[in-house]
């Protein structure tokens, strides 16, 4: 009797199985059932097979069963078996699907000799279905013994090579070939292991592995943030906060999290900042994509303003955000205040090109007067690097520290004017300097000048024709005259 199996066509994902599959509906028709179920039998194992060197492509544990089923063609020693085991192994059938196909299996090894009992309409129809349903319909998707694996291999150090893209890369390689409805359970398997990795210290390859698993799991959320409901996501993060603070605290993850989750991830990196500095960093990001609360905002200013500095200087904060706390320290009568703001001046975290034009003049302004007050590390700074190291208008706010402090109040001192107006400038530098100098000088509501008369005469004894300081002396000067002239007119 003829068996029907067309309409099993249309279901069939693969183009190369629908090929194979044609066969069978060819010998089906024709009554030729044994030939029939063969058919189906070599359509599954072919497709079974294809579906290993596919993914063996990427992926070197598969490459290893690609490469055994080679050796066992070129030796002739059936691989249909070893075939089935491995696909319930990886993920590519399940264990009821596998139970039904070592069925098929077992009667197929029946049929192929021609004095065995026939094959029934009914076998030909429960293999089709079989085989069409639960294997051919699908693309190619792993499941739970593939996620164990995969698991496994991303706790090997040596598994892939150790970068962001390299791991990025696994993960969307991963996400096209594993079932979605297994993902979940993927991320949380990960996580657990993960955290054990994090809780053991003695681990030397401990920071190798937490950075590739939550590069791995970051790329795994984001292209499904669907992947788990607000409760979940929240739930998770209780369950493991260290991993999930740096997984989720990336901008484009953050804004996609619920606002319970994103105030408990701030909140964490808030409490945990004196044991993992780089958390301010990250609050930072957040801040500058103008994401943070405006409660966390402002507790991330105020935690600038007040943190011993030692905290602060190893956060990896940018320089616009911790310069205010620098520019106060340089106004401190504390050598141990004033030498740590220097020490950071000079170190690579500071970029003096981050800062705004005022804040430059406000930099030399500050240095001046540590200079002024025989900080030893501000000397030696002027002295030896201010010249090649601060840009043009922290020189500028230098020279102007000469003359007014950082306090509004006059300071001439003969030899620091010495020091500072002894740095090489270029001429560009030097036109309008004095001017503007003497701008910022009369915009100052300063009332001292008159302590420092002899030291103005002195200036000006010093330096008749130098052309910058000189404009700035007969400025002062003049100030001075026009001050007795008010003093005595009021008498």
């Amino acid at each position: 009797m003829p068996v029907d199996l067309s309409h099993y066509l249309s279901k069939i994902f693969y183009q190369e199985d629908k090929l194979l599959f044609n066969e069978a509906v060819i010998c089906g028709a024709s009554s030729a059932l044994r030939a029939c179920y063969l058919m189906l039998w070599m359509t599954l194992v072919e497709s079974l097979k294809r579906r290993f060197i596919e993914i063996g492509k990427s992926d070197s544990e598969i490459g290893k069963i690609v490469g055994e089923l080679r050796n066992k063609e070129q030796k002739q020693i059936a691989a249909d078996k070893y075939i089935l085991e491995q696909s319930k192994k990886f993920g590519f059938i399940s264990d009821q699907t596998h139970l039904s196909l070592e069925y098929f299996y077992n009667l197929r090894s029946v049929l192929i000799h021609p004095y065995s009992t026939n094959v029934t309409e009914e076998q030909i129809e429960f293999a089709a279905s079989i085989i069409v349903n639960d294997v051919l319909a699908n693309p190619i998707k792993l499941r739970f013994s593939y996620g164990e694996q995969l698991v496994n291999r991303l706790l090997e150090p040596h598994y892939i090579d150790n970068t962001e893209e390299s791991v990025t890369a696994l993960a969307k390689s991963v996400q096209l070939r594993i079932d979605m409805s297994i993902m979940p359970w993927l991320v949380k398997k990960y996580l657990t292991e993960l955290d054990k990795i994090y809780q053991d210290k003695t681990n030397i390859m401990r920071i190798r592995l937490l950075n590739r698993g939550i590069w791995f799991i970051r790329s795994m959320i984001l292209n499904n943030i669907a992947l788990f409901s607000e409760q979940e996501y929240h739930d998770l993060f209780l369950q493991f906060p260290f991993i999930l603070t740096i997984v989720l605290s990336v901008p484009h993850l953050y804004v996609s999290m619920s606002e319970r989750v994103r105030y408990s991830i701030v909140q964490y990196m808030f409490d945990k900042h004196g044991e993992f500095p780089k958390f301010l960093h990250r609050i930072e990001v957040l801040f500058q994509a103008d994401i943070l609360s405006a409660v966390h905002a402002k507790h991330l200013i105020d935690l600038i303003a007040t943190s011993k500095f030692r905290l602060l200087r190893d956060c990896g904060l940018s320089t616009e955000l911790i310069a205010p706390r620098v520019l106060k320290m340089l106004q401190s009568s504390s050598y141990e205040t004033s030498n740590q703001a220097i020490d950071f001046i000079k170190s690579s975290a500071f970029k003096l090109d981050a800062l705004d034009n005022q804040d430059k003049i406000d930099l030399g302004i500050r240095l001046a007067y540590q200079y002024e007050n025989n900080n030893f590390k501000a000397i030696n700074y002027v002295k030896y690097d201010a010249e090649t190291n601060l840009p043009s208008d922290a020189i500028m706010g230098l020279m102007l520290g000469c003359f007014i402090n950082p306090f509004n109040r006059y300071t001439i001192s003969v030899k620091t004017i010495e020091q500072i107006f002894s740095i090489k400038i270029d001429q560009d530098q030097k036109e309008g300097l004095s001017e503007t100098i003497i701008q910022y000088i009369d915009a100052s509501d300063a009332t001292n000048l008159s302590f420092y008369e002899s030291n103005i005469e002195e200036l000006d004894t010093l330096y008749p024709d130098n052309e910058i300081i000189k404009p700035i002396i007969d400025h002062l000067l003049t100030k001075l005259r026009i001050a007795e002239v008010e003093s005595g007119g009021d008498e």
